[in-house]
């Protein structure tokens, strides 16, 4: 167990503390949906014991918050929870069960974003949706608060697992383009890792413009990579992710090679480093 795993988390029906490699990945999240479309074959939630709810393929409300009325509401009182718990750097990601950027949620998603940045809480947004990138409507209210939102990007290689989601992995590159033009900070999650090659191979193609990489392998699969493996994995990584461009090497790296030969390049991050800048003193931003 780690030490964090032992300490007492803080948790909402909207917004919480995450536990375990989630926990590595960002340390405080907000869940609003249960379910996703994407239906990836390889995804964690699909293949764990509460697949029925948190892996269904169609996407639902989480109970908890009811309606969307009631979760919007239900967000806004937790959001000012917990953010004198929060440090400078730290963000709220959304999100580790569903895409927050599906048809189906992006309204509810951004009605959050938007009320989180207007508090000085910074963001993060995991998503393997791109069309949105392009939506008028959607990405201008955000461009004001770009320093202060973090936009990732699935990037495995794997289309082939992936065949129900609305973008391709081509697309979501050619979307962190138009993101790094508006001045968002922006990341790659190169998760899971299935095919060392396939992995690399796409991350390369989003290396130009991407400022960070969080790396990990798979799980739940019965996928297994040998040391040696990994060792070149990190090895082939860093040949052409230079200084400038950050890399998190989870624990599932970390664990087979050490953390002595992830971190023997200068670009090598640990988890808690930050992409966006923090908010100067002040209150509410309008």
């Amino acid at each position: 167990m780690k030490p964090e795993d032992t300490e007492k988390k803080w948790k909402g029906k909207a917004i919480y503390e995450p536990s375990g490699a989630a926990y590595e990945y960002c340390h405080w999240a907000c869940n609003l949906f249960n379910g996703c479309t994407n239906r990836c074959d390889y995804c964690y939630n699909r293949h764990s014991m509460t697949a029925g709810i948190l892996g269904a393929e169609e996407v639902s409300i989480k109970k908890a918050l009811k309606d969307e009325k009631t979760a919007f509401s239900i967000f806004c009182k937790e959001l000012k929870l917990i953010k004198p718990m929060m440090k400078p750097t730290e963000s709220l990601f959304f999100s580790f069960v569903s895409d927050p950027m599906l048809p189906q949620n992006k309204a509810l998603t951004m009605r959050c974003v938007m009320e989180a940045l207007r508090n000085r809480v910074n963001v993060q947004i995991l998503t393997k949706c791109s069309d949105w990138v392009y939506d008028e409507a959607t990405i201008r209210p955000l461009i004001p608060y770009a320093r202060h939102i973090a936009i990732g990007f699935t990037i495995t290689g794997m289309d082939s697992m992936e065949s129900f989601c609305i973008n391709n992995t081509a697309e979501r590159i050619k979307a962190m383009g138009k993101l790094k033009e508006y001045g968002f900070p922006t990341f790659a999650s190169v998760e899971p890792v299935i095919g060392i090659d396939k992995a690399i191979l796409a991350a390369r193609k989003a290396y130009p413009v991407c400022d960070m990489f969080k790396v990990g392998l798979v799980s739940k699969m019965g996928v297994k990579f040998t040391k040696e493996q990994v060792m070149d994995l990190v090895y082939r990584m860093h040949i052409f992710v230079r200084d400038g461009t950050a890399v998190y090497w989870k624990q599932s790296v970390r664990e087979i090679v050490g953390n002595e030969y992830c971190d023997s390049w200068s670009n090598s991050v640990p988890s808690d480093w930050s992409l966006v800048q923090p908010w100067e003193e002040g209150g509410r931003h309008e």
